[in-house]
């Protein structure tokens, strides 16, 4: 097990009367590349930016116990300059106005990559990537040296980089070990067997009730 660079305890965050985070504890370590999924508005983006501090939680404490760089989705994020090495890489331009969403793309995952953070967080890094970008930014992912958070739709991306799923539904994170492909078997024979437990259940009610108007008559 690594050398721990995150923690979170006890968060909670609502937004009105809506709890977005409810979360125990959550832990980022050296070595870890956890995908972070669940369904639209489950709130992802908004647990980035409070593990990384840009949103103050209403309960709870995150320590970041070593540098934090973020790759955010928000075009309107106006990242550092990187340095002449992953510029040329990832082919990022000058920071200019009217950049292609491909080329704003490209500055932000250079600019994140190019700190001494050892946690990275990326919140839809493929976004308007080529073929070759994606295939720079997965070399890039899996040789990171830390601990990364990754939210993507790309699911080719997460069982490429993924060695660990965290769902977010409802405010909680659930933890799933292995890629996004093992996360769906799991969470399907999971819910397969809630299922299975919800139909027995249903019978024995069935069978109780059966008895009960039996001794009835």
């Amino acid at each position: 097990m690594g050398e721990t660079l995150l923690t979170a305890e006890r968060v909670k965050l609502n937004f009105g009367l809506r709890t977005v985070l409810d979360i125990d504890r959550f832990a980022l370590r050296d070595g870890d590349r956890i995908g972070l999924v669940g369904e639209n508005g489950a709130g992802k983006t908004t647990l980035i930016r409070v593990l990384s501090g840009e949103i103050a939680p209403d309960e709870g404490v995150v320590r970041r116990l070593g540098g934090v760089a973020v790759v955010h989705q928000d075009r309107r994020d106006h990242p550092a300059e990187a340095n002449a090495e992953l510029r040329s890489r990832f082919r990022a331009p000058d920071a200019a106005p009217h950049l292609s969403g491909g080329e704003e793309t490209r500055r932000r995952i250079a600019a994140a990559l190019s700190g001494n953070a050892r946690v990275l967080m990326a919140d839809e890094p493929t976004s308007d990537l080529d073929e070759e970008g994606v295939a720079q930014l997965t070399a890039s992912l899996r040789a990171f040296d830390g601990a990364l958070l990754l939210v993507s739709h790309d699911r080719a991306l997460l069982d490429d980089v993924a060695t660990a799923i965290a769902e977010l539904a409802d405010g909680k994170l659930t933890l799933y070990p292995g890629n996004y492909s093992a996360y769906r078997a799991e969470r399907a024979r999971r819910r397969a067997f809630e299922q299975f437990e919800y139909d027995q259940y249903c019978a024995d009610q069935a069978r109780l009730r059966g008895a009960i108007q039996d001794k009835a008559e």
